[in-house]
């Protein structure tokens, strides 16, 4: 915990740095930046950008414009320029990178247009630079007015620029009542110079500001034809509102669906309620009265199997009472040895456990698995030391046996004719085809996020707009949100495995899982690969995978009993109803006969806290299985070890007989209560084994009405990074 704390406060410190504009110091400014947009008939931008450096520090050789091709059927007639000095243009094959040359080269990743110019080393000077280029049909058509939406500064620059400039040239005279401005970013002011000229201007953008610039013109005087790529982006905002509408009516008919497969499919038969309460097992053949021999399991269904049924899913509890019950019919006793550990001891022989269910003998074997290792031959040689294993011991081996109890316990239920099938494979099943499409979902998305247009932009440009969004807590409060966010996330997947870990297995083995898979991967893979946009697929997607978390959920209930079944369901409950609360339903003196025989059910309801305390008021002695040695028969620092150790006076009490060593100490219920939790509690411990394997609007607008369109999910042209090295 403590590295985790100061991980947690490194990464609180190396954000908080981010966050507030900590940055890598440079040895050059840009004194100006000016970008001059001139409007082509034809819809074309021309575009001249003039950058002014001022170099402080360190040697500089070359400059670099990385300029974005989104919203734009793309970008031409590149040129580079240093006043009257034209650069030559160069191949990205050429290895020498002359003065004066430039090289123009597209990354198709994402989707820009990548220029590098050369000039002679500089040291304490300035340079200013022209970068001349055409961004090919980048006016919007609308039938309300044609607009230009371009980012004229980007925010990927390192430097301060402390006068920034955007000038937009219309290709007619436009009445200044009839223009709309707009700037995005920092603050801009904007100013009409005359029917065609606007200028917008800022002063000292930081590192990471930018100037967005929009304006609107009335329709008809460029071309009336909409570039490709805005037909393709009205497509795609097209199929997102009406995606999102049809993913809000899966959501509400989905979750109708998943309660109405429950009612159909997962829902008990109606019984009604057979009794208020039950003062015996369902089934006892003897009404509840003690029987002579101990050994019978005595009631139609064992602690384990009823508490299968009232879970509808097998538990480790189900084991633990097993094992109690064991005990209470004489099969093994259990002895207290101190500092946490158990003596288990076999009292029955092979003939006898024969006898046992078939859940129950594995049981017994996973008990006493550590004795395997004495087996010669094909017998196993019984001697009283071969027979008591220790606690700790079982901890080592008992996990691999978890699930053939587990099984087996299953199948008896059905066998039993109190379920349709395994609970959990059912529970599986349902649980697959959800998880299927929530992986299928997650890997689609993932897909095409990684293939989209400028992946690598978009994860930075998040990023930042995080950091900026957290720098309003402060230190502390970054730290502490941070801390919070990540013990959160560990939480739900912590929550996470152990559902997942439970009916993996399950899941696995079911082919609805892989189809489920498949539809995901292909329906949501194929419809943003059509589209060319992961907005497309996002709300549905979005919509499917809280729809599949909620059948996650819906398959814990979907273990669905037979109407016999359902009917000893009612009845058990009705049993449980009186273990818990037994002191409402007689004296609980003349009930102490039914506290060792009961307990056992007591263990698999879980209501075993509440049913021992209630009998310690009452004096009731303590089970006879339940051994606990004096001090002067038990040497200090000793446990039993599956027979191994040295020969010692504790020998003696081994080789004792039960009747003897039990019939010399006689304790009261709340003498050995503490002793009987402890043992409850470190043999769920021991047992308890991992996941099992189944912006802001800047400068006065002009102009009456709003804008044309493009008011959602849009951005300018232009913009990207610029610098020197």
């Amino acid at each position: 915990m403590r590295n985790l704390g100061l991980i947690l406060a490194l990464v609180g410190l190396l954000g908080l740095s981010a966050c507030t504009g900590t940055t890598r110091s440079v040895g050059y400014h840009v004194e100006s930046y000016i970008v001059d947009l001139r409007v082509e008939p034809n819809g074309d931008v021309r575009v001249t950008e003039t950058l002014k450096y001022v170099y402080q520090q360190g040697v500089y050789r070359f400059g670099y414009a990385f300029i974005p091709r989104g919203r734009t059927d793309g970008i031409a007639d590149v040129e580079v320029w240093e006043g009257n000095q034209r650069y030559r243009p160069t191949t990205a094959a050429d290895a020498e990178e002359q003065p004066f040359t430039y090289r123009v080269q597209e990354n198709a990743l994402n989707d820009r247009l990548e220029i590098r110019w050369f000039y002679p080393s500089t040291y304490r000077n300035a340079r200013t630079f022209t970068l001349k280029y055409t961004l090919r049909h980048a006016v919007r058509i609308y039938p309300a007015g044609d607009q230009l939406w371009a980012v004229a500064i980007g925010g990927e620059h390192a430097s301060t620029i402390y006068i920034a400039r955007a000038i937009i040239h219309l290709p007619v005279d436009v009445t200044p009542s009839d223009l709309l401005l707009a700037a995005h970013g920092v603050a801009a002011e904007t100013e009409v110079l005359d029917s065609r000229t606007v200028q917008f201007f800022a002063y000292e953008l930081a590192p990471g500001e930018w100037l967005e610039v929009r304006i609107q013109w009335p329709h008809g005087h460029v071309t009336e034809t909409k570039p490709a790529w805005q037909v393709r982006e009205e497509h795609i905002q097209t199929a997102v509102a009406w995606g999102t509408v049809l993913a809000l009516v899966f959501l509400v008919v989905g979750f109708g669906g998943l309660f109405l497969l429950w009612y159909v499919k997962g829902r008990d038969p109606r019984v009604g309620e057979v009794a208020t309460y039950l003062p015996y097992p369902p089934g006892d053949p003897a009404g509840g009265e003690s029987t002579d021999s101990p050994e019978q399991a005595g009631p139609g269904l064992p602690p384990a199997l009823a508490g299968l049924l009232l879970d509808g899913k097998t538990s480790l509890r189900h084991i633990v009472a097993t094992i109690v019950d064991l005990a209470r019919r004489g099969a093994i006793s259990i002895t207290e040895w101190g500092a946490g550990d158990y003596e288990f001891k076999l009292l029955w022989d092979d003939a006898r456990t024969a006898t046992l269910r078939p859940y129950e003998r594995d049981v017994l074997e996973a008990l006493f698995s550590p004795l395997q290792a004495m087996e010669i031959g094909a017998a196993l040689v019984r001697t009283d030391l071969q027979t008591r294993v220790s606690l700790r011991d079982v901890r080592k081996t008992f996990e691999s046996y978890v699930r053939p109890i587990f099984g087996a316990l299953a199948r008896e239920g059905v066998q039993a004719g109190l379920f349709e099938e395994h609970p959990e494979a059912t529970a599986g099943r349902y649980f697959g085809v959800g998880m299927g499409l929530l992986l299928g979902t997650a890997v689609a998305l993932s897909l095409l996020f990684v293939l989209s247009p400028n992946v690598l932009n978009t994860l930075w440009g998040g990023l930042t707009v995080m950091l900026n969004a957290l720098s309003m807590f402060g230190e502390w409060g970054f730290m502490v949100f941070v801390s919070v966010a990540f013990g959160a996330v560990m939480t739900v997947l912590a929550v996470l495995g152990q559902v997942v870990g439970r009916y993996t297995w399950y899941a696995a083995l079911s082919p609805w899982t892989y189809m489920a898979f498949l539809i995901a991967v292909i329906g949501f893979g194929g419809g943003g690969g059509l589209f060319g946009s992961l907005l497309v697929v996002l709300p549905p997607a979005l919509a499917v995978a809280l729809w599949s978390l909620g059948l996650i959920l819906f398959s814990l209930y979907m273990a669905r009993t037979t109407p016999q079944g359902a009917l000893e369901r009612a009845r058990w409950q009705a049993f449980k109803r009186y273990l818990s609360q037994i002191e409402l339903f007689g004296d609980l003196a003349a009930a102490r006969e039914i506290f060792d025989r009961y307990l056992p059910y007591a263990i698999a309801f879980g209501v075993e806290k509440t049913w021992v305390r209630k009998f310690i008021v009452a004096d009731t002695p303590a089970p006879a299985w339940f051994l606990v040695p004096t001090l002067a028969a038990r040497p200090a620092g000793h446990y039993l070890r599956s027979g191994l150790g040295p020969a010692s006076p504790d020998v003696v009490m081994a080789t004792a007989s039960l009747s003897e060593v039990g019939g010399g100490l006689t304790h009261s219920l709340q003498d050995v209560s503490d002793g009987l939790f402890t043992m409850l509690g470190s043999v769920s411990t021991s047992l308890r084994v991992g996941p099992l394997q189944p912006s802001g609007m800047g400068g006065p607008g002009r102009g009456s009405g709003g804008w044309s369109g493009g008011g959602w999910g849009s951005g300018g042209v232009g913009g990207g990074a610029r610098g020197v090295g």
